[in-house]
């Protein structure tokens, strides 16, 4: 226990080192911790239903990030601490410790709102609390919206990029099939008037067999040899062929 129960002193002595009236401190001694510097109220992901009313003295608010405690402000007295726990059943969602050397705080175990609301003061700050929690929380989700909108934005932006990457891709791999296959097809043609068994005849058969090997260990993904390509092309690329071989070699070469 990291607290020193009411009980332990004379209710006298706790109105005088905390400047609380003695009628009050008699009402809630049952409720009264005393808390040192550093000690821990509330815990980060306990389950834990106790709602505290810090009478005097000051707290401060710490969450874990990434292993580390962010220390996420103070809370002053009189105020109302762990009020969320009222109205949810989830896990505390910060640590709430004692700044001051000493802190007095009445701690409902089991709250009793009829007795809490009772003081109209108490009700005030508990209802302002609520309120506080409430646009917080609001904003909170308005902020998350907005980061929801730009991350699909985002993610459409990226699939945009995604899609036209692809679709370059694919062309480029269409145009490399062609390329391939008009290559291997002047080849054959090639070869088909070359004199069998002749040298020429030779080279140009280890060349399209060359040509196949390296097509398939570089570009298994292709599909070639498929015979697909495109003539209009070809017979301009074999008139750019002629044109630059004067030899006449080429003249009624078809493709």
């Amino acid at each position: 226990m990291n607290w020193i129960p009411g009980s332990d002193y004379l209710a006298v002595e706790l109105a005088n080192r905390f400047s609380v009236p003695k009628d009050e401190i008699t009402t809630f001694l049952p409720f009264i911790r005393v808390y040192t510097r550093g000690s821990v109220l509330i815990q980060e992901e306990e389950l834990d239903k106790s709602l505290f009313l810090l009478r005097s003295g000051t707290l401060e608010v710490y969450k874990n990030a990434a292993g580390r405690q962010t220390g996420l402000g103070t809370v002053e007295a009189v105020n109302f601490v762990g009020e969320m726990s009222l109205i949810n059943d989830e896990r505390r969602s910060a640590t709430i410790k004692a700044l001051s050397d000493q802190v007095l705080v009445y701690c409902f175990v089991k709250p009793n709102l009829s007795l809490i609301l009772s003081n109209p003061k108490w009700a005030e700050l508990l209802i302002s609390r609520f309120a506080k929690n409430l646009a917080t929380s609001n904003n909170q989700v308005a902020e998350m919206r907005q980061k929801l909108e730009w991350q699909k934005e985002e993610v459409s932006a990226l699939q945009a990029e995604l899609d036209r990457h692809k679709s370059l891709s694919a062309q480029i791999l269409r145009k490399t099939e062609l390329v391939l296959n008009s290559i291997l097809r002047f080849q054959a043609t090639t070869r088909d008037r070359a004199v069998v068994g002749s040298k020429g005849w030779g080279y140009l058969m280890a060349l399209s067999q060359l040509s196949l090997t390296l097509i398939k260990h570089y570009l298994p993904e292709t599909r070639v040899p498929h015979g697909d390509v495109e003539k209009p092309v070809m017979q301009q690329c074999l008139a750019e062929v002629r044109k630059n071989n004067p030899t006449g070699f080429f003249d009624d070469f078809d493709v």
